[in-house]
């Protein structure tokens, strides 16, 4: 029986011999007191890595070495171990605590954490703290592990105190990390969004133009992917197949890709009221779906319309009077328009007013202009051309009028040749009067004398 427990025995102590070989994974010696003792690092709550300091002063207490508290130290040896390899999942928060105690105190310690193998480092540090002897720290430390980061890569994960001078016992940890994908997982990788101007001014009745990047982040291929781009508000959708997407990009084989860029074409109705919506892009297959959105303003294109029309462009006027002409505007568009109306070329001959000469019309109003030309008294009778011109925002309109001056109010040349008239038919009558007065008297001389013989 004794020989029974005695074998149990040497089992039993050359398992937990095998078991202790097995466990410390690494070794060495300290030459005097390490600063940390012992180090525990866990990664998304499980333990992952152990590292401890131990001190021995055999074989003779005399001999061995005192450390700072007087406690009899021949030699120290530390040992670490790796429990497990955690896997990073990708586009996940890891989480990183680091338990630990020193032997000495240590001012403005720090704990630094980071991901080596990525194409750039992932890091995070702690704010600086004191630690003192025999006391146990606990700081807890976060990496954003980014989406796209290769499972086919190996990396390592190392956690690192620090100090004002360089540590030594278990003070950092190099720990072996896989990338864990998710199963099925599709990324939106980016969403853009954009008219056929590309002035992402959306106008009702015109083409909403969405560019989709979809990549499959999962572990299999993401067969039969569509993606469906819609806007609720207004009642309209479109979707596009794309395909099959790989796990990993294959190069060497065509439209074996893991990921696809496609153009969504939507049209906007043409009664789509002025406001902000929400575009709803979603990517999906029979066994993931991914959804984001986008958010655009549609404005109703105003117009811009200006009816012009001259009532009255041509009038007769005498050399010192008045000529009266009207222009009526009318603002039939949707924007309201300051005007400016002017009179061109009729300064030399002319005085003229503008009533208004300036004015504001908002949608669906209308103003009658009255032109007022005081025709100057020497003013040449012949027809006058001028110019109206109205102004308005960017644009201008010219119309053409004409003034037909007469002559002016006295016309001393008419007068004159009236009075000539009426003086030649006085001489005329005068004349005949004369002549029949010499008529009669001789007849009476003639019968004078024939009754005196």
């Amino acid at each position: 029986m004794k020989g029974k427990f005695f074998g149990l025995f040497v089992l039993a102590l050359v398992a937990t011999v095998l078991v202790i070989s097995g466990a410390f994974a690494d070794s060495w010696k300290e030459s005097s007191t390490p600063a940390i003792k012992e180090m525990t690092v866990y990664v998304d709550s499980n333990v992952v890595w152990y590292g401890y300091c131990t001190g021995t002063s055999w074989p003779s207490i005399d001999e061995a070495e005192l450390d700072e508290f007087g406690r009899p130290i021949y030699s120290w040896t530390c040992y670490t171990y790796q429990y497990a390899v955690p896997a990073l999942e990708r586009g996940e928060q890891l989480t990183v605590k680091t338990v630990f105690k020193t032997n000495t105190n240590l001012d403005n310690m720090k704990v630094h954490v980071w991901l080596n193998g990525y194409r750039e480092e992932l890091e995070a540090r702690t704010s600086e703290f004191d630690a003192f002897a025999g006391n146990m720290y606990t700081k807890t430390l976060f990496l954003d592990v980014p989406s796209d980061i290769d499972a086919r890569d190996a990396y390592t994960l190392y956690v690192k105190l620090e100090g004002k001078r360089e540590l030594s016992g278990v003070d950092e940890a190099k720990i072996n990390m896989n990338v864990q994908r998710v199963a099925n997982i599709l990324e939106i990788m980016s969403v853009d969004v954009y008219d056929h101007n590309r002035d992402n001014v959306f106008n009702p009745g015109t083409t909403m133009y969405t560019d989709v990047v979809v990549k499959n982040r999962g572990n299999h291929k993401a067969e039969d992917v569509y993606v469906k781009v819609s806007i609720k508000d207004l009642g309209i959708s479109r979707t596009v197949y794309l395909g099959d997407l790989e796990a990993y990009d294959n190069h060497y084989s065509h439209n074996n890709d893991d990921a696809y860029r496609a153009t969504v074409a939507l049209a906007l109705p043409a009664n789509a009221a002025s406001g902000t919506y929400t575009v709803d892009i979603e990517t999906y297959n029979s066994d993931v779906s991914t959804k984001t959105t986008k958010t655009i303003t549609v404005e109703k294109q105003l117009t811009k319309n200006i009816q012009v029309t001259p009532q009255i462009s041509q009038a007769d006027v005498k050399a010192g009077e008045q000529a009266k002409f009207t222009l009526f505007v009318y603002n039939t568009g949707d924007t309201t328009e300051n005007f400016i109306v002017e009179v061109i070329g009729a300064d030399d001959w002319s005085t003229v007013q503008v009533n208004p000469a300036s004015f504001a019309l908002a949608p669906g109003e209308s103003k009658l202009v009255q032109l007022n030309l005081d025709v100057n008294k020497d003013a040449e009778v012949m027809q006058h051309p001028f110019t109206v011109r109205v102004r308005y925002g960017n644009e201008a309109k010219q119309y053409n009028f004409v003034a037909n001056v007469t002559g002016n109010s006295f016309d001393w040349k008419t007068l004159i040749t009236v009075i000539g008239i009426v003086l030649a038919v006085a001489i005329i009558v005068l004349l005949i009067v004369m002549l029949v007065k010499q008529n009669k008297g001789a007849s009476q001389e003639e019968k004078e004398l024939e009754s005196y013989y």
